[in-house]
């Protein structure tokens, strides 16, 4: 475990050269997630270096690739806004500080909360040496005073406390988002900036109202090659009426027809507007006895952990080659699109447990019956799991 540690402390010293919205969704998870001694996951890839976090995955070279898209790189939200699973509101712009706002669109569902900020700035303000631009005090929240997003401390702290909150960390109420966010594009002529902010989390409420606020927009532009911030002040609220495809949300089921191997248990399979989502559990080879000696426990995990991050460089993990297939025969593959996505853990006393969302959703035809195939990969396990799948009745 030691070795592992340091390499997470080490890579987090290093400079990170992706935009501050990246390196933002990467350093909040790892510090919004208790870390789990024994848990290991998928991988993030930032420039040539790998950062393990504790749960699921973001490539931080994919996400600028889904600059391309409306939200993150993420097959499945693609396929539910075609399918116009989105919300484009009729709302004016909130003017303050001669700076208007308003939200464009927005799309909601179990796992993911997205926004386009039209942020229309004054002549003073040059958009086209515009970089990067933030909302460091943003939050958002809904009727039931759940808070969805804030990473602001003194915002929280405030909000918690005009809203009779006590320990909001351990509080039903704080929804422990993690989130990435760019510009979009930039209007040189309307002098106006579309800012993406993406938020994930592993359970959304089914808001009926949800209400953005801020008085920061922090940017950072070009002077002479030479980067410079500087921010706007002024009282951004927004209201916004969810419509009811994203509050009356409902998951399909599966049921298990046959697994290969009958040790596994499938906890979960459910197919959302934006993806299909599956767990489940097994018992194999433990790492160590517990009657061994905290000797030959360390002697132990230090050998797993060497094998580990042998498998991390040559990019396979505890389990790879995940995919799910429909009766057509064709392929869906893991999203991928934030770190709420993927899931896998491995206990020393040999329990396995994986999750994985697949860009299955649906919108996708010929699903009623499905097959998942997973390998899992252990130093002293190898197994190629095939599960069949079929949804059930409404």
């Amino acid at each position: 475990m030691k070795n592992i540690d340091e390499y997470i402390t080490n890579l987090l010293k290093q400079d990170i050269s992706e935009p501050t919205g990246y390196e933002n969704a990467i350093r909040t998870a790892l510090k919004s997630k208790k870390y789990h001694k024994y848990k290991y996951s998928k991988i993030i890839s930032i420039a040539a270096s790998i950062i393990i976090v504790t749960t699921g995955i973001v490539y931080g070279k994919d996400i600028i690739n889904g600059m391309k898209n409306l939200f993150n790189d993420s097959n499945g939200l693609t396929k539910a806004i075609d399918n116009n699973y989105i919300a484009e509101p009729n709302i004016d712009y909130i003017d303050s500080n001669n700076t208007k706002v308003k939200v464009e669109n927005f799309l909601m569902d179990d796992f993911n909360l997205n926004f386009v900020f039209d942020i229309n700035l004054d002549n003073t303000i040059d958009t086209n040496s515009v970089e990067r631009v933030n909302l460091p005090d943003l939050l958002i929240t809904d009727e039931d005073n759940n808070i969805l997003y804030c990473e602001n401390e003194t915002t929280l702290e405030e909000y918690c406390k005009n809203n009779n909150i006590s320990d909001y960390l351990n509080s039903e109420k704080y929804i422990n988002s993690g989130s990435n966010w760019y510009v979009k594009s930039k209007d040189e002529e309307t002098n106006t900036i579309k800012l993406v902010y993406n938020f994930y989390s592993s359970s959304y409420p089914k808001s009926k109202k949800i209400y953005v606020s801020f008085n920061q927009i922090k940017f950072t532009k070009k002077d002479n090659s030479e980067a410079k911030e500087f921010a706007l002040k002024g009282t951004w609220n927004i209201n916004l009426d969810v419509p009811e495809k994203f509050y009356n949300r409902e998951a399909e089921v599966y049921s298990v027809k046959s697994c290969s191997n009958p040790n596994i248990n499938i906890t979960e399979a459910l197919l959302y507007d934006t993806g299909f989502r599956i767990k489940f559990n097994t018992t194999v080879d433990p790492i160590y006895e517990e009657t061994d000696s905290e000797e030959i426990k360390n002697e132990k995990y230090d050998k797993f952990s060497e094998w580990y991050m042998k498998e991390l460089n040559e990019w396979r993990d505890l389990t790879y080659d995940d995919y799910v297939m429909n009766e057509k025969g064709e392929k869906f593959y893991p999203l991928n699109s934030s770190i709420e996505d993927s899931e896998t853990e491995y206990l020393p006393n040999g329990e396995f447990t994986y999750m994985q969302t697949f860009d299955l959703t649906k919108y996708d035809n010929n699903s009623n019956n499905i097959t998942v195939y997973v390998k899992i990969n252990l130093p002293d396990y190898k197994e190629e799991v095939k599960i069949e799948l079929e949804r059930k009745e409404s």
